[in-house]
C-alpha cells in the first residue's frame, strides 16, 4: 500500500486530537482496512475512506463538529430526504441530505457528498451540516420515489 504524506489524527476520549504515524490511504481499486462500506437507501455500496473521514473531522478544517456525527452520515446515506445533483461535478457527484434535529449546531440538514466513480465504485467525498438543502437539480425526494 502507498503511505500517506501527511499525519493522521487519533481521536481519544474527550475528543483530544494527537498526531500519529503515517497510515495507508486508498489508491483506486485498493481499499484501506480502515475504510467502511455503507449501503445507501438503494442498496449501493458507498465507501467512507478513512482519509476522507479525517478530512471531514479535521480540527483545523471547516467542520470539526462532525466528529460525533458519523452515525448521522451513515443514516443520511441509508435514509435520505433529498438527493441533489452536484453543480460542481454533475456527472459523478450526488449530495444526499437528511434533516436532523439534534446536531451540535442545533437542527440542520446533514449533507453527504458522494462521488460515483463508475458503476462499481462510489465514495464519500465530504460531509457537513447546513441550514438548507443545497441549490441544484433535485434528482430524488423521499415520498416521490
Amino acid at each position: 500500500m502507498i503511505r500517506g504524506l501527511f499525519r493522521c489524527l487519533t481521536i481519544t476520549g474527550g475528543h483530544v486530537f494527537k498526531p500519529c504515524r503515517f497510515f495507508p490511504i486508498k489508491v483506486r481499486g485498493i481499499i484501506n482496512e480502515r475504510d467502511e462500506v455503507i449501503y445507501d437507501f438503494q442498496g449501493r455500496p458507498i465507501r467512507l475512506p478513512w482519509e476522507r473521514w479525517l478530512h471531514i473531522i479535521d480540527p483545523g478544517g471547516d467542520h470539526p463538529y462532525m466528529v460525533d456525527m458519523r452515525a448521522k452520515v451513515i443514516e443520511t446515506l441509508g435514509n435520505p430526504d433529498v438527493i441533489v445533483r452536484s453543480t460542481r461535478f454533475p456527472d459523478t457527484a450526488r449530495i444526499y441530505h437528511r434533516w436532523h434535529e439534534d446536531t451540535p449546531l442545533d437542527s440542520k440538514w446533514v449533507r453527504v457528498v458522494v462521488n460515483f466513480v463508475d458503476n462499481s465504485d462510489a465514495f464519500v467525498m465530504t460531509a457537513y451540516a447546513e441550514s438548507q438543502v443545497i441549490a441544484g437539480e433535485v434528482i430524488w425526494r423521499k415520498g416521490n420515489g
